[in-house]
């Protein structure tokens, strides 16, 4: 059965205009929100930044936002994230954009039978097929990521796609104590029994720290984002995950 979530990804792969004029990655984001709010969810993001600003002083209640600011922001945590009673103003078949602000994952939280599905934006503004994105924090697993690059393409993918769940938890646990030296990564990982280790879409500590300085392209990019069969195949795993996240089953990877 097909969900309402699925039609916006039959949009993305449709509509060859919605990669036109992506100079920022908020057009981008605007994009997507006005297609949900056509999909039929309604936006209900400024009811709860109000809320939010309301609830500061407030402390049982702001406690609410609190804890679902902890489920949304956990990168250790891949478990289904069910709407409940006490989630300050979310409801079903719904979205909030910047929910965490505008500069932290995700963008975008999309509700669906009583589901809560992240999604994370990403875009370029040069008209390069073969520029990957800027990766500024760690792909997490179950988390959409829409990448568009203007005058080319619009894909997507899930973040365990870009970057194992294991490896994803090293980074993070690495990161707490090293923030740069790829040498040092590499050993970390066969210290763990990960050898060898090569991501071919240029994910590696060496990207985040490049990305930090703001030097573009100073690393090899690796497998490009739309090179096929993968990138068809990253998509087609999307909606698989989709239709049995929010059906409320598990899907098997």
């Amino acid at each position: 059965m097909m969900t309402k979530l699925d039609q916006l990804f039959i949009q993305l792969d449709n509509d060859p205009s919605l990669c036109i004029g992506l100079t920022s990655g908020r057009v981008l984001e605007e994009k997507i929100e006005y297609l949900l709010s056509k999909l039929g969810f309604n936006d209900l993001t400024e009811e709860y930044n109000t809320l939010k600003k309301e609830e500061r002083g407030k402390f049982n209640k702001c406690q609410n936002f609190i804890k679902l600011k902890a489920k949304l922001k956990n990168k250790d945590n891949a478990k289904r994230i069910t709407l409940e009673q006490w989630m300050p103003v979310v409801k079903n078949n719904s979205f909030i954009s910047q929910p965490l602000g505008s500069t932290a994952s995700p963008d975008i939280i999309v509700i669906e039978n009583n589901n809560i599905i992240k999604i994370e934006i990403k875009s370029s503004s040069r008209p390069d097929i073969n520029v990957n994105p800027s990766w500024n924090s760690i792909p997490m697993e179950n988390v959409i990521y829409i990448y568009g690059i203007n005058h080319k393409g619009i894909t997507y993918f899930m973040g365990e796609d870009i970057l194992a769940p294991k490896i994803a938890k090293m980074f993070n646990d690495f990161y707490k104590n090293h923030l740069d030296v790829e040498l040092l990564f590499q050993k970390y990982l066969d210290n763990k029994g990960v050898k060898g280790y090569k991501n071919m879409l240029g994910f590696t500590p060496e990207l985040i720290n490049k990305v930090r300085e703001k030097k573009r392209n100073a690393i090899d990019k690796g497998q490009g984002y739309f090179s096929e069969p993968w990138c068809e195949n990253r998509k087609g795993k999307v909606k698989n995950w989709v239709k049995a996240y929010i059906g409320g089953h598990k899907y098997d990877k």
